[in-house]
């Protein structure tokens, strides 16, 4: 349970974050973003009602193949702030050279979705997130419905590297050996 502080501090971190992510005009959400050239967050706030917010996320030519996590936390704060996910796709991810999208469906009251450690291969990679915002809000300061997404990406190593670093280490191994013969 949180006490009446931790509300007032966590309602006026919502309110300050709430504006900037919201659609003019509209409850979704289309957003685009290079993953090669630095990771993603967003803290997002939703009006009441349904909603389908769109992320593009595109890698830039030379950072293929990847590897690529996306974790999306709905924010709950009592019954100010609620998010009723769909049941069977909240979160698509498509695209990014999957052979078949990768569906998550809602799991419980405070929601987290993960898709982790899954290896992009081309460019574009799509994650759509589906769902109602149906807290009460309050006007002005506080979203029927918040959640937030981070997304990071690493580029995965060619062969070559690796046999470099073979190479490195068995030339450390050699020279500590000669040197331990010669001491």
């Amino acid at each position: 349970m949180h006490s009446r502080l931790e509300n007032a501090v966590l309602a006026t971190a919502l309110a300050c974050c709430a504006g900037g992510a919201m659609a003019a005009g509209s409850n979704d959400l289309d957003v685009s973003h290079d993953l090669a050239t630095a990771p993603y967050f967003l803290f997002v706030a939703k009006d009441e009602g349904e909603f389908v917010d769109t992320f593009t996320f595109t890698f830039a030519s030379g950072s293929l193949p990847a590897t690529a996590s996306f974790t999306i936390d709905e924010l709950s704060l009592g019954s100010f702030t609620n998010i009723d996910w769909d049941d069977t796709a909240a979160a698509t991810l498509s695209g990014g050279g999957l052979a078949a999208p990768m569906v998550l469906g809602e799991a419980g009251i405070d929601t987290a979705f993960s898709f982790s450690n899954v290896e992009v291969t081309a460019s574009p990679m799509v994650l759509t997130l589906k769902g109602v915002a149906d807290g009460t809000g309050i006007p002005g300061q506080i979203s029927p419905g918040t959640y937030s997404i981070a997304a990071v990406a690493a580029p995965i190593p060619e062969p070559e590297t690796f046999a470099m670093m073979l190479a490195g280490l068995g030339a450390i191994g050699f020279m500590a050996a000669r040197r331990h013969r010669q001491g």
